[in-house]
């Protein structure tokens, strides 16, 4: 490739920080500004160590990517703190790349959490429709995926459900508990010694209760977590929003309750607009 020409490129991937990744001729092509998919032409400006460098010159063929949901815009946000700690140099650049590596390793396995919640939920159905309402525990970074768990059981199930920290549950809330509450308890691997002790607590008292994350007990919901704490919500939301719609397609449940949340969520602007 010749300095200051235009070529075509086709952007294969992505790479830190916001590069896209194009060959020609066996080289690699870095340009920024570009997403996988993209056809691109660009203006070759110099060549380094690790390959070319090109301006975007043009889009040839654009491709429709739309951020939507909760962790989509986690993985925004999560990549902005990433940048800005890497430019004030509280993090090392091969920090940085690893914490990226996670993200990407992440997005690639939310399908199998998605696919691993919902045949768990087929096999165990009928175990989950024993109980008539639900409680969610979750320790540090997963008291918020579990209050998550909760407000979606109200929506797409029109279940009565609330959620609190592992810790508070034993402090009292666990002497009111009746049989028919299905007590679901997320861990990871900062909570699970913890939680194995709380565990061991609830079924003593012969209520029931389900373990989703990490070392789980057999029969309960084993999720293979590649870290903890940082990225936790990237591992439990596809697995917790697969069960419960699951869940509520299997039995038919829904109706008022998901009218009622959805008329909130118009009147108050709750949804996000993209």
């Amino acid at each position: 490739m010749q300095k200051r020409k235009e070529y075509e490129f086709n952007i294969e991937k992505l790479e830190f920080p916001a590069q896209g990744i194009a060959y020609y001729e066996g080289e690699k092509v870095l340009i920024k500004n570009t997403l996988p998919g993209q056809k691109v032409i660009a203006k070759v400006s110099r060549k380094k160590p690790v390959g070319v460098e090109a301006k975007l010159v043009k889009i040839l063929e654009d491709v429709d990517y739309k951020v939507t949901g909760v962790v989509g815009l986690l993985v925004g946000l999560w990549i902005v703190l990433i940048g800005i700690a890497l430019a004030n140099q509280l993090l090392e650049k091969s920090e940085s790349k690893e914490l990226m590596n996670q993200l990407i390793e992440l997005n690639g396995r939310y399908d199998d959490y998605v696919s691993v919640a919902e045949q768990w939920t087929k096999k165990n159905v009928e175990r989950l429709e024993s109980c008539f309402t639900l409680t969610v525990l979750g320790s540090g970074t997963l008291c918020e995926t579990a209050s998550e768990m909760s407000v979606k059981s109200i929506e797409v199930q029109n279940r009565y459900s609330l959620a609190m920290d592992t810790e508070e549950f034993l402090h009292g809330v666990c002497a009111a508990n009746p049989k028919t509450n299905l007590i679901v308890m997320l861990v990871d691997e900062s909570t699970v010694d913890y939680s194995k002790k709380v565990y061991q607590a609830i079924k003593a008292r012969d209520q029931t209760v389900l373990w989703i994350g990490i070392n789980a007990p057999e029969g309960d919901l084993d999720l293979d977590l590649i870290c903890s704490g940082k990225f936790s919500v990237m591992q439990f939301f596809p697995a917790i929003h697969s069960l419960l719609i699951n869940w509520a397609e299997l039995k038919d449940h829904g109706g008022i309750g998901s009218e009622i949340f959805a008329y909130y969520q118009h009147l108050l602007n709750v949804r996000e607009k993209i």
